[in-house]
């Protein structure tokens, strides 16, 4: 639909320039999304390891929910946005190729360390890194691209 927002801006009597800053509004308004569903998910690891109430586990465990979006839909988008349609065909095998190997290790990992220290408490820490660790590369991947 967004490739579509220029032709409507036109269709309802608006010039091409505005259709072309929709456009371009979309695109940024997924780049923020994307860093706004990967702050919710620090602010559930943040909650499942200092609140442990029925109710504030539940509400960490529907925040952390948000981040399957960013998996699902995020990835490509945000493959696109930042490696252009002329080198997303190798860029996203390579994200996905990568994302989907660690991922195939990640559950048993987890499983592994909680065995060895009856805790999540660890788990929970590594996984603010690994969140902390890619906001600041996609923050330098969008530097990178601005420059």
């Amino acid at each position: 639909m967004s490739s579509h927002l220029p032709t409507y801006a036109l269709s309802i009597g608006f010039t091409s320039t505005l259709g072309s800053l929709m456009l371009s509004a979309t695109m940024i308004g997924i780049v923020k999304s994307v860093f706004t569903m990967i702050a919710i998910n620090m602010i559930a690891l943040v909650m499942f390891m200092l609140f442990k109430t029925e109710y504030t586990l539940l509400i960490a465990a529907f925040l952390f929910g948000a981040i399957y979006s960013v998996c699902a839909v995020g990835l490509a988008i945000m493959t696109r946005v930042f490696f252009g349609t002329e080198n997303y065909s190798t860029a996203y095998s390579n994200i996905t190729f990568a994302s989907n190997f660690v991922g195939a290790f990640a559950v048993t990992i987890i499983g592994y360390i909680y065995d060895f220290t009856a805790s999540y408490s660890l788990i929970f820490v590594i996984c603010l890194v690994i969140t902390i660790l890619t906001i600041v590369s996609l923050n330098i991947v969008q530097n990178m691209k601005t420059l």
